[in-house]
């Protein structure tokens, strides 16, 4: 979006894509915050709310990843022509170890400079997981991701690992008994829930994790809420190795159908067509 006045007098067509609503994110964020922080989570929602407004009034489209996402910014400008395409990923070229390795693990991944990780992250460690290893004292949970902050890396200790920043997932992704994801905070698509459908891993996320993701719950991934949701869903997979394979094989079987770049492209190249001819100007 800050880019956009250099392309004043070009008569080029303005598409944005946007992967979080800034608005919208911050809103989450000021609900979360305790203290003098939450006023300042408030004043950014309000710059964030006057920036987008002239944001989309200067595009000619908005793609979004999430219908969530584009309902929401239609309800921001309502004469804003807003398009949802989902992202894809690089689908590996064979499935991931669909059981993992031993000691069973739980796998946590992102980036901590996005705070709704943070939040995912230590609500995982410390209200879910010490009910999972009571039952599985061998259990292991894995945090990997990007400058973990102090809050995060006191995390580390009793069955709980943080990594910091790693230079290859993979391994992290393949002896992995279950991919978590129990965020509750962020807008957008997350792409490493797609990484891990894409993989063919056992996923139990919460419905904000899955945003845009249009899957089946019960089929391609367990869905859950609440840390006991979270909680008797990651115990399911844990206790039974077997269930995990199906869900792990569904997951696979969705991302091959459902993931492909090429169906981006071909989506991306359609809103073009769309546009180009009552433009006639080039896309930017």
């Amino acid at each position: 979006g800050q880019y956009l006045p250099a392309l004043t007098g070009l008569g080029s067509l303005r598409i944005l894509v946007d992967h979080e609503p800034g608005a919208a994110a911050s809103a989450d964020l000021e609900a979360w915050e305790r203290g003098p922080r939450r006023v300042g989570r408030h004043l950014d929602g309000l710059a964030w709310r006057r920036y987008e407004r002239r944001v989309l009034a200067a595009t000619d489209a908005v793609v979004t990843f999430s219908e969530e996402d584009r309902r929401v910014l239609v309800a921001r400008a309502p004469g804003a022509r807003v398009f949802r395409i989902s992202p894809g990923v690089a689908l590996p070229s064979q499935p991931f170890d669909p059981i993992g390795a031993e000691p069973p693990r739980v796998l946590f991944v992102g980036s901590f400079v996005h705070p709704p990780n943070v939040d995912g992250a230590i609500r995982l460690a410390r209200d879910i997981f010490p009910q999972v290893s009571a039952r599985h004292p061998g259990a292991k949970l894995e945090i990997v991701g990007d400058a973990p902050p102090a809050a995060v890396r006191d995390l580390a200790g009793a069955g709980v690992v943080v990594t910091g920043r790693v230079d290859d997932v993979r391994p992290y992704l393949d002896r992995a008994a279950v991919v978590a994801a129990p965020l509750r905070l962020g807008r957008g698509t997350r792409v490493k829930v797609l990484e891990s459908l894409a993989a063919g891993k056992a996923l139990v996320a919460t419905p904000r994790a899955l945003a845009g993701v249009d899957v089946v719950a019960g089929e391609h991934v367990l869905v859950a809420s609440s840390d006991a949701e979270i909680r008797d869903a990651l115990l399911s997979l844990l206790d039974a190795p077997d269930r995990r394979r199906r869900l792990a094989g569904a997951a696979r079987a969705w991302a091959v159908e459902n993931l492909r770049w090429e169906d981006r492209v071909a989506a991306y190249e359609s809103l073009y067509d769309s546009l180009l001819p009552t433009q006639g100007g080039d896309v930017a």
